[in-house]
């Protein structure tokens, strides 16, 4: 950087001229002051509107001497500054004017395709997206409808099941009840039979007779003779009392040979 010169306008104020260079880059253009003792709230910045770059500044030395400046200067390539976008900061003594540069209309149009491209993957990702919820809510549906054919037959089958056990329960039952039902009747019919061979022989049971009877037996004559003489006229009852004793035992022989 050049020197500073100074000049004296007032008993106890100094004007400056500080000195200041352009250097340029390709996205910026970029103004450097010598500012030795400034700081940054001390200077101020201005955009003319001749395009021009205002800087001016002032500041108290400790022997309350005024120190100030008010230079302009012209933007080399003011056409294509973007001087809504100029910063400012100290770099020691150096203040640094940093002006971007406006993109050319091939760039830009390339920064526009660019960030057309990425939000390209976003929309087809959003896409993407709608696409499979609706698939996945289809597929839920088709689940879901298949879970309500499936319950009501899987109900009716548990049905048919269930009656198909009954039924073999129910036959068992029965398979297992036959014989005592068999047992029960053939020891009914087996005492209808006793009864009734009991009946029998008691219908054809001999008569006794009375002492009276005999007695008048013996008035008459021969005992003997008179009993061989009974015997004879109730021979019918007596066979028939021996054939029903003998039936009745050998029915008896038979039902304890069967069991």
């Amino acid at each position: 950087m050049a020197n500073v010169r100074g000049t004296s306008s007032k008993p106890g104020s100094e004007k400056i001229e500080p000195s200041a260079g352009w250097s340029d880059d390709s996205n910026s253009q970029h103004l450097l002051v010598d500012l030795p003792g400034f700081k940054t709230e001390q200077v101020q910045i201005q955009v003319l509107s001749t395009g021009n770059l205002k800087v001016s500044g002032e500041r108290v030395t400790y022997q309350n001497k005024t120190v100030s400046f008010d230079q302009t200067y012209k933007i080399p390539a003011a056409e294509n500054a973007d001087m809504s976008k100029i910063t400012a900061k100290f770099d020691g003594e150096i203040l640094y004017v940093t002006i971007p540069k406006k993109p050319k209309e091939e760039e830009q149009k390339k920064r526009d395709e660019e960030q057309k491209e990425e939000a390209t993957p976003s929309l087809e990702k959003k896409k993407d997206d709608v696409v499979n919820g609706l698939e996945e809510k289809n597929n839920a549906t088709q689940q879901q409808k298949h879970e309500d054919e499936v319950v009501p037959k899987n109900k009716e089958e548990n049905t048919q099941k269930k009656l198909e056990k009954d039924e073999v329960k129910d036959s068992e039952a029965k398979t297992q009840q036959k014989p005592k039902d068999d047992e029960v009747k053939n020891k009914e019919g087996d005492e209808k039979s006793s009864k009734k061979e009991e009946k029998k022989l008691k219908g054809n049971e001999i008569k006794r007779f009375s002492e009276e009877d005999v007695k008048k037996w013996d008035d008459d004559g021969d005992f003997l003779s008179n009993t061989v003489k009974i015997l004879s006229q109730n021979r019918g009852i007596l066979l028939t009392a021996v054939v029903a004793f003998s039936l009745g035992l050998l029915l008896s022989r038979r039902f304890q040979a069967g069991r």
